[in-house]
């Protein structure tokens, strides 16, 4: 059971679970500016440093390397320490091109959809990444193109009605054809890949993974799970099983009996980890992130994992007893896998490859960073994803979980991976699959923001987690006694319903691009005032400044809060910006998601009720 104190504004001051404890400091104005894990010995700091306007100017690791970012105006970084350099950015806020320490230019241009169309790295001439993607109407991979020569990553892939990944045409790519069936509580069924056949069976009483068997019906595996619904099981046909030990907060705390051992901080991050003679310590920023690893073994090494826009792209490694520091960088695929890694001059490894569900296509698991970023353990097989553990080798999370809704479809199946379409989803921290090009570095940018600020000359600051900004999606403003009317009926409406939530109002217009004549700005009582002065085609940009990103609260533009459609009847709905301005629009379920993720209740019914002006109210309250 984890024990946790406060500072006196409520913030978290220290989590004791066990032995972990895990501190953090924050300065005057609510900004995190350092966090610290003591375990085992070990006394682990990192700080954080910003500028007057509140963005993040640099991290001094625990080995007392600094890496600064020199926001530019926007507070987009415009480095990484001496590993990123050169950075250029889209208008919507995406990075169009940055150079490695070693002189590797990355690049990436987006189609008119601002997904992206082509991700290349390359030094000169010489290419050692080069992917185009193509798309279908819902957003999922049909096409990779591979640049290189002989095409060896050229794949084709084909998606059911339910957008679930059920084929992949791979040509010279290493791992092959597959085929893949799934039933309608999207469980897994057939899983042909390359030379290999699954037939999965499951418990018709609890629908969890019974056997893997062959098309013939010969048994390749079974599975075992206590009541928790974890598994602690996995036997091969004619070897001994492979166990698996969970605590009562449901984390693999053993394997095989005593093969590996872990151990977790208070917010259930692994702090210690792996088997005898290849134990490790872990260190996860809040943000979530791992920044340290350090081989338990006296003679072995450490590393420093270094970030841009929440890329890795970096990898300091030190023998514990000190020396020479070898620098490798890291580029990544469309998921965040690292595929190559490079040396400082530039020099780059063959590239790793994995099935689509993660699996190392030569069948070597090493430890460190793989399958979209997360942990790979050696021993076990398994990807550590921070609040669950995943098997590449069945597509499924060992545990179920721990985040469901009745409202949502999932909840049929708690085990799936990446709501079963791997090549356009992953899962940040093993509770919410969500679209890796899109919308999965917002949702934690909106999740991890410790301040938020408005990007206009003479704006102030507000410190708090979240700023939603509430409008009508109409560029036209509203009638002056229209416009008091609703503010008034809007204010009293949400405060009697909440109240730790006041109201700004503001008459600052917008273009049609940001949805335009923005109202009420829904924040804490407490918060300093915030200056959203009126532009009249300025840029309104509200974003969280320790990483960059923006959520906005709209009215459905099919429902302007406009005289012509005064007495309909819409939803409020929910966008995310970031710095260039551009809005991504999230459907009814994955915007109810993305909320729950972002750490909001009773959001299942959000709507507008009678938008007359005799009446505005919200159904449910939404709360933080």
């Amino acid at each position: 059971m984890a024990e946790t104190t406060y500072h006196d504004d409520g913030k978290v001051a220290t989590i004791t679970a066990g032995y972990a404890v895990t501190s953090y400091a924050y300065n005057r104005r609510g900004l995190l500016v350092s966090e610290r894990l003591q375990y085992d010995g070990l006394d682990w700091a990192t700080h954080y440093a910003y500028t007057p306007g509140g963005d993040l100017d640099s991290i001094l690791y625990r080995d007392g390397h600094l890496i600064t970012y020199a926001p530019n105006a926007l507070g987009q970084p415009t480095q990484a320490g001496a590993y990123v350099g050169g950075v250029s950015y889209y208008p919507n806020g995406a990075v169009q091109q940055f150079t490695y320490g070693n002189g590797i230019v990355h690049s990436m241009i987006q189609n008119a959809r601002q997904l992206p169309e082509r991700s290349r790295d390359a030094l000169g001439g010489t290419a050692i990444l080069d992917e185009s993607y193509d798309y279908d109407f819902n957003g999922n991979v049909v096409a990779i193109s591979d640049g290189l020569p002989g095409a060896p990553g050229d794949r084709v892939f084909a998606y059911d009605a339910l957008d679930r990944l059920i084929g992949v045409t791979a040509g010279p790519a290493p791992g092959g054809n597959a085929t893949f069936a799934f039933d309608p509580l999207d469980n897994l069924r057939v899983a042909d890949q390359g030379g290999r056949q699954f037939r999965y069976h499951y418990d018709p009483a609890t629908n969890r993974l019974a056997a893997l068997k062959t098309p013939g019906g010969a048994t390749l595996y079974t599975f075992g799970f206590d009541a928790r619904g974890n598994q602690t099981t996995k036997t091969p046909a004619g070897q001994p099983a492979e166990t698996f030990t969970f605590d009562r907060a449901n984390r693999l705390t053993a394997t095989s009996g005593g093969a590996a051992s872990y151990f977790y901080d208070g917010l259930g991050r692994r702090v210690k980890g792996g088997g005898s003679g290849a134990a490790q310590w872990f260190y996860y920023s809040l943000a979530g992130q791992q920044l340290y690893s350090r081989d338990v073994a006296a003679g072995g090494s450490q590393r420093s994992y270094i970030y841009f826009a929440g890329s890795l792209v970096a990898r300091r490694t030190q023998a514990n007893s000190g020396g020479a520091v070898t620098v490798t960088y890291l580029h990544t695929d469309a998921l965040g896998t690292p595929v190559r890694e490079s040396d400082i001059s530039g020099v780059a490894t063959p590239r790793e490859w994995l099935t689509v569900w993660g699996e190392p296509v030569d069948g070597s698991y090493q430890n460190g960073p793989g399958f979209t970023g997360h942990q790979n353990d050696s021993v076990t097989r398994l990807s550590y994803m921070q609040q669950r553990y995943y098997d590449p080798l069945t597509g499924r999370f060992l545990s179920n979980d721990p985040v469901s809704s009745s409202s949502e479809g999932a909840n049929f199946n708690r085990y799936w991976y990446a709501d079963n379409d791997p090549m356009k989803n992953i899962d940040r921290d093993g509770r919410h699959a969500c679209m890796a090009r899109v919308l999965c570095a917002s949702m934690v940018v909106v999740h991890m923001a410790t301040t938020a600020r408005l990007a206009k000359p003479g704006s102030t600051q507000a410190q708090r987690d979240m700023v939603p900004i509430v409008s009508d999606g109409h560029s036209t403003p509203l009638a002056a006694t229209l416009q008091a009317a609703a503010d008034t009926k809007a204010t009293k409406e949400i405060e009697s319903r909440e109240p730790n939530v006041g109201i700004i109002r503001t008459n600052a217009r917008g273009t049609p691009e940001t949805y335009g004549y923005t109202r009420p700005i829904w924040t804490e009582k407490n918060a300093r005032s915030l200056d959203m002065r009126a532009y009249s085609n300025a840029l309104i940009a509200v974003y969280g400044s320790r990483v960059h990103g923006l959520w906005h609260a709209h009215w459905d533009n099919n429902w302007r809060f406009s005289p012509p459609d005064i007495m309909n009847r819409g939803h409020w709905r929910y966008y995310l910006r970031n710095m260039g301005g551009e809005t991504r629009h999230l459907d009814d379920e994955v915007q109810r998601r993305e909320l729950r993720r972002a750490g909001f209740r009773n959001i299942d019914d959000y709507r507008i009720r009678n938008a007359g002006m005799d009446g505005i109210c919200i159904d449910s309250c939404i709360e933080r």
